[in-house]
């Protein structure tokens, strides 16, 4: 793929998303203000029961949709269109059956605000199928303009309900109109349009390829990034599980970054499959843009913590402090380890990496969780996660050095000479201007 083209996606990609962001922290702190920390750990409790779906269904079928680029188009959008409706439905109709039945739910006041999430998880399925297919055909810069538009019109939308006093109803209204905005935009936008005429064969086939370990790992995911928030709800209180919710959201706000390189790399890392230099070559100069990028803005946040959040957030908000403080190690380690099973998965076709990391994390978390939490709350929390994705991603980077034939020494001259040639690309530039 043409190098000026990456880098013309990336700028837009770029532009148009931190633009998004800047709207979401935004949209975030006004929400932040006229909500409590209550309704942000109902949200994070219930999102929990959905992920938990994640665990029943996932079995590869968007790893094998992306890759397996031989089968032709629309039997293979078809399929997989036809199993994420299946998939995408199935929290809304278990909810209601169980409702029906006489189950009692967590929470039972909010129930209404269970399914307004229940129906955005339906459009956030459906809607993998066109948007894989945009982003296997290049076409990202369409998608971050609509993505842009949707986070505004949400967040607007939520800002409206919670200044009427919605509570954490505006929370999962935002959450809904955005997935809702998306799913109509990606197929508008997507050259194949809504079909579940599937075939079971493709179907078996995306199912050998990633189906056990993409099961596995959906299973462990859903303790590594979901079942914190729901257990601190329940087992402390839902004002502890917001603070650790917020927390989360603002520490991770780097992955903004990450999600767009993955959006671009991930296209190169399926076409240059199996082909160790051009992999490391990849790999090697997103790592250093983030390096540069990422490290000393979480940094200056972390140092400037004791000031902007009760500023920004107000002053109900001052028990975040130390919280996000830990959190913020987790933001980062993240940030550099989402770009490692990529590389593996689409570049190698070897999903497993991923798995046996979730598994170590899902261990740290289960037990450091559980010994600390009942007595450091929210803050133990964070404990337990920043640590847990500290070793994740020294687990994982050692293993992607291995397949990649690179070590830390030659990974730190490869960086080195990178940004001298980004330095001497700059001067170039200002000599011209």
């Amino acid at each position: 793929m043409n190098k000026h083209l990456v880098i013309n996606h990336f700028f837009n990609l770029f532009t148009s998303q931190y633009l998004g962001l800047c709207i979401s922290i935004t949209g975030g702190i006004v929400l932040t203000r006229f909500l409590e920390p209550t309704d942000f750990g109902i949200i994070a409790a219930f999102l929990f029961y959905l992920s938990s779906f994640n665990w029943i269904s996932e079995f590869g079928w968007d790893q094998g949709f992306m890759v397996h680029k031989e089968i032709p188009l629309n039997e293979a959008a078809a399929t997989h269109c036809m199993i994420r409706t299946f998939t995408g439905l199935m929290p809304l109709v278990a909810f209601l059956c169980l409702k029906k039945g006489g189950f009692h739910f967590s929470f039972e006041s909010y129930f209404s605000v269970l399914l307004v999430l229940a129906f955005s998880y339906f459009f956030e399925k459906i809607s993998i199928t066109p948007k894989t297919i945009l982003e296997r055909n290049y076409q990202l810069g369409s998608c971050a303009l609509l993505e842009t538009s949707a986070t505004i019109i949400s967040y607007g939308t939520a800002v409206f309900c919670a200044l009427n006093g919605f509570g954490a109803m505006s929370l999962a209204l935002q959450r809904l109109v955005e997935k809702m905005l998306l799913c109509l935009g990606y197929f508008y936008l997507s050259p194949w349009k809504y079909s579940i005429k599937g075939s079971f064969a493709i179907a078996k086939m995306y199912l050998f390829s990633f189906g056990l370990a993409t099961y596995l790992g959906s299973l462990v995911s859903l303790i590594i990034y979901d079942f914190m928030g729901w257990f601190v709800a329940w087992y402390v209180t839902p004002y502890d599980a917001g603070l650790y919710a917020k927390a989360f959201n603002l520490a991770t706000f780097p992955l903004i970054l990450t999600a767009i390189c993955s959006r671009l790399t991930i296209p190169l890392y399926t076409k240059f499959q199996n082909d160790r230099e051009k992999i490391k070559n990849v790999f090697v100069k997103v790592q250093m843009m983030k390096m540069f990028l990422l490290i000393p803005l979480q940094s200056g946040l972390v140092l400037t913590s004791w000031w902007w959040i009760p500023h920004l957030l107000g002053t109900q908000w001052i028990p975040l402090i130390p919280i996000y403080n830990v959190m913020a190690l987790y933001g980062i380690s993240r940030s550099f380890f989402d770009d490692v099973p990529n590389v593996l998965t689409y570049g190698f076709r070897n999903p497993w990496l991923l798995t046996q990391s979730q598994l170590i994390q899902a261990s740290i978390i289960i037990i450091l969780g559980f010994s600390i939490i009942p007595y450091h709350a929210a803050l133990g929390s964070t404990i337990t996660m920043s640590a847990s994705m500290v070793i994740a991603m020294i687990y994982a980077w050692y293993h992607v050095f291995k397949k990649l034939s690179c070590s830390p020494a030659s990974f730190y001259a490869a960086t080195h000479d990178y940004w001298h040639q980004a330095q001497t690309w700059k001067k170039e530039y200002v000599k011209q201007k």
